[in-house]
């Protein structure tokens, strides 16, 4: 039996160790340990045991950052960095909200915010979200406690 081909490939969060690089491949070299996101159009799974993708879509895996962690963050990553910084162009003492702070996403786009020198406010779904963010160093200027639905974000935030 013949099998078809998947019309979408599944998983496009990638981790591993680079085995080859092209002749024009300037940021990577074998064996340097990588994670990255493949591009809607790749017609690779990243879901497999060897893809090949543009240098452009992958970063240097951190030493201390697991496999595990490097390619179940990278997504989120990327999201947040693209809103920060080409999206909203944030700048040092700029404000931004950040709806959800305690998500995945949200923690990693407080700290990029924090890295870059903005004032950040963000909203906490639960007693637990806010007890969380509240955590936060260097400080979260303010939570939002929103769980019971009758907070008008932008009146909290003035």
């Amino acid at each position: 039996m013949k099998m078809k081909k998947d019309l979408f490939p599944v998983g496009r969060e990638i981790a591993g160790i680079v085995l080859d690089v092209g002749s024009k491949v300037s940021f990577f070299q074998p064996d340097d340990e990588v994670v990255g996101i493949l591009p809607l159009d790749s017609e690779d799974p990243g879901l497999c045991e060897v893809v090949r993708v543009h240098e452009h879509y992958l970063v240097h895996k951190p030493e201390k950052v697991t496999w595990t962690e490097a390619a179940g963050s990278i997504r989120d990553g990327v999201r947040a960095y693209t809103a920060l910084h080409y999206l909203s162009h944030l700048s040092p003492g700029k404000s931004v909200l950040i709806m959800d702070g305690a998500s995945a996403f949200g923690t990693i786009a407080i700290q990029l915010a924090h890295h870059r020198g903005a004032k950040v406010i963000s909203t906490a779904c639960s007693l637990e979200d806010k007890q969380c963010l509240e955590r936060f160093r260097p400080p979260i200027a303010r939570v939002i406690d929103v769980s019971n639905g009758k907070v008008h974000v932008a009146e909290s935030c003035l």
